[in-house]
């Protein structure tokens, strides 16, 4: 209310004047007849997510003027939002705000925290301030949530499993690992996350920006990387109050077929006797792979060179390798095999999947045949003045059989001995006959000898061959008269006919040296 005092004057006219005064003392009855007025059409506030508000701090406070400037009717202040038809309606909460009026003045706190991952942007509350009687004003409070670190990256798996070959590339990219963060802002959220292994390996590493795992260096089964496990860290850029998020990543390794199978032995060499039935054992090979089980390591056997006429036989699967055949050392003697192994899976270069080993098979010989001359028959000659020793013929044997049962001796068993004496000699290694005693035409005109030879065989094989000598004659005897007279009568005019034998012969040979 407004009072107004002032002095009336009353005065007549005449001169000089007299004069009254009075006070007056005038009071003006308010009439509501002026809205409260915001100074301000908007307000923007600020504010961090989760922060509290109350009375004695309040998040912001307003303050209408009323020209009516009536002390018992100060404003109230409410939040205006839209019923479920549309209708606008005060309320004094409104998303976790409360307005409440304390002497003419607006104060906004919190009820509950703000979530600034919630919100697609301010929140935009529109607050009016009324009288009494109704009449208003409103303005508009823009509060803009600044986001806090306040979530915990996660992963949208708590465990990664992968499988890769042995030999990915290092480098190259195995897996990606990806978190999330509930915080929505550039600088809290998802697109400030960092990936790390922990602990450092020194095989695996991962891009920060990323989360994609890859090698750093080559892998191999065989030297025992076959499985890893590790733990993978989300970080948020907040430091130092950054909130992390684990994983766990389990990598195994295939096995490629990257080795060769290997021999235990490249070379053998072994006997094996001839003459005995198919289905004997003469070696075995044996190779491995370090591959891991499977096609990668499974081994296959063959021959790739030397059973010709497919004398042996292999197994397959153990190496085990027999006599197909009768073996005949002296068809065959020894046997050179060249045998592949090889593995089931294709190999990966720079492995070819297989080795090579050799097995040399000697043919055991055994006194299965018999020396035999070899340039039978045969027949030599002798002079008779031919002077011992001296050589007049070689014998020849063979035998097919190696070694001691190979090895001849040659002996005259019959056919050398005259009165107890030895006319002939045969060299035991090489056959050579010689004369050893005198002959004599006139006394034996020829010789039959028996030759032997003989193998070396504990139960030893023999030939034997007989070979004629003939002694050549030499004029080494004077003619003999049977007769030392000769008287023979003839008649005359005779013709010419042998008319006496005069004389005889007393060798053979005179016939020849006496013609």
């Amino acid at each position: 209310m407004t009072q107004y005092i002032f002095t009336v004057v009353a005065s007549d006219n005449k001169n000089p004047a007299r004069t009254a005064t009075a006070q007056v003392t005038v009071n003006v009855e308010n009439v509501n007849d002026n809205s409260p007025q915001f100074p301000r059409l908007r307000y923007d506030v600020n504010t961090f997510e989760n922060a509290n508000y109350d009375l004695t701090n309040p998040l912001h406070t307003l303050q209408a003027t009323d020209a009516d400037m009536d002390p018992n009717n100060p404003p109230v202040y409410s939040f205006v939002v839209n019923d479920p038809d549309g209708n606008p309606i005060n309320v004094q909460e409104y998303m976790g705000l409360r307005i409440d009026s304390i002497s003419g003045v607006g104060y906004i706190y919190t009820t509950s925290p703000i979530d600034y991952d919630v919100l697609d942007g301010p929140i935009i509350a529109t607050i009016i301030a009324e009288d009494s009687d109704g009449l208003s004003d409103i303005t508009n409070v823009y509060i803009t949530v600044l986001d806090t670190n306040d979530n915990t990256p996660m992963f949208n798996q708590s465990l990664y499993m992968e499988t890769v070959y042995e030999n990915t590339l290092p480098g190259q990219g195995i897996l990606q690992v990806v978190a999330s963060d509930g915080d929505r802002s550039p600088q809290y959220g998802t697109p400030s996350l960092r990936y790390y292994i922990d602990p450092p390996s020194n095989t695996f590493s991962i891009l920060q920006s990323t989360g994609e795992i890859f090698a750093v260096r080559n892998l191999d089964y065989e030297t025992g990387d076959r499985n890893f496990e590790f733990q993978v860290l989300a970080i948020d850029s907040s430091q130092p109050d950054e909130m992390t998020g684990t994983a766990m990543v389990s990598i195994t390794i295939a096995d490629i077929n990257d080795n060769n199978p290997q021999f235990m032995r490249i070379f053998q060499s072994v006997t094996a006797e001839e003459q005995q039935s198919a289905g004997v054992l003469v070696a075995e090979v044996d190779a491995s792979d370090i591959d891991s089980p499977g096609q990668n390591s499974d081994i296959t056997y063959s021959f790739i060179d030397g059973n010709n006429p497919e004398a042996f036989t292999i197994n397959e699967t153990t190496g085990a390798i027999t006599t197909s055949v009768v073996l005949d050392y002296e068809n065959t003697p020894s046997y050179t095999l060249r045998i592949l192994a090889e593995n089931s899976a294709p190999a990966v270069s720079p492995a070819t999947g297989s080795a090579t080993a050799t097995v040399v098979v000697s043919v055991g010989d055994i006194n299965d045949n018999s020396p035999q001359f070899t340039d039978a028959p045969y027949s030599f000659e002798v002079s008779e003045d031919r002077m011992p020793v001296s050589t007049i013929g070689v014998v020849s044997a063979m035998d097919m059989d190696s070694g001691v049962n190979g090895e001849l001796t040659y002996s005259i068993i019959a056919g050398n001995i005259e009165n107890s004496v030895e006319i002939f000699r045969i060299d035991p290694i090489s056959g050579e006959i010689t004369l050893v005693g005198n002959v004599d035409r006139e006394r034996t005109p020829s010789y039959s000898l028996t030759v032997q030879v003989v193998d070396g065989a504990a139960s030893p094989r023999i030939d034997l061959v007989n070979i004629p000598i003939t002694v050549l004659d030499v004029n080494d005897n004077n003619p003999i008269w049977i007769q030392q007279t000769y008287d023979v009568s003839i008649t005359e005019n005779s013709m010419a006919e042998v008319v006496a034998q005069v004389f005889q012969l007393f060798h053979l040979q005179y016939l020849t040296h006496a013609s």
